[in-house]
C-alpha cells in the first residue's frame, strides 16, 4: 500500500525537475551600456560587481580583460578532505571589445563534452549574469580621483 504513493512521489518529483542534476550548457551574454562599448570599462564594472558579491577572484587579467572566480558550488567545499583546487569549478567573465561580458563556466561541474552544467553551477552563472546586467545598466561605479 505504501508502494504507491512513493513511487507516486518520485514520479512527481522527476516530472517537476527535482531530479535534473544536469542542464544543457551555454555561455551567457550580458550587455554593458554603463560601459558605452568600452571593454576596459565593462572589466573594471565586473571586478567591482563580483568583489561586491564577495566572490574570490582566481585571477584577474585587466590586459586580458578577464576575471576568473571560483565558482561559491565549490567555494563551500575549501579546505575540507575531498576538496583539492585542481578539481574545482569556475567562471570566467570576459570582457569583449564591443564591451559585452561574455560568462562561461569549466571544471569538474561540466559532463558530455562541455554540453551539460550541474543545474546548481548554471543557477549561479545566471544569477551572476543578472546581477552584472542591472549592475551594467546603471551608470556603474564611480570614477576614480
Amino acid at each position: 500500500m505504501t508502494r504507491i504513493p512513493l513511487m507516486l512521489l518520485f514520479a512527481l518529483a522527476a516530472a517537476c525537475g527535482g531530479g535534473v542534476r544536469w542542464v544543457p550548457y551555454a555561455p551567457l551574454q550580458v550587455r554593458a551600456p554603463a560601459a558605452r562599448g568600452d571593454p576596459a570599462r565593462s572589466y573594471a564594472f565586473a571586478l567591482t560587481r563580483a568583489r561586491e558579491l564577495g566572490y574570490q577572484i582566481q585571477q584577474a587579467d585587466p590586459r586580458g580583460r578577464t576575471i576568473r572566480l571560483m565558482a561559491r558550488l565549490d567555494a563551500e567545499f575549501v579546505g575540507a578532505p575531498e576538496w583539492s583546487a585542481s578539481r574545482s569549478s569556475s567562471i570566467t567573465i570576459q570582457a569583449e571589445p564591443d564591451g559585452r561580458l561574455v560568462l562561461t563556466v569549466d571544471g569538474r561541474h561540466l559532463r558530455d563534452r562541455g554540453r551539460l552544467v550541474h543545474r546548481r553551477l548554471h543557477d549561479e552563472l545566471t544569477g551572476l549574469a543578472a546581477e552584472l546586467e542591472a549592475f551594467l545598466a546603471g551608470p556603474g561605479p564611480p570614477r576614480g580621483r
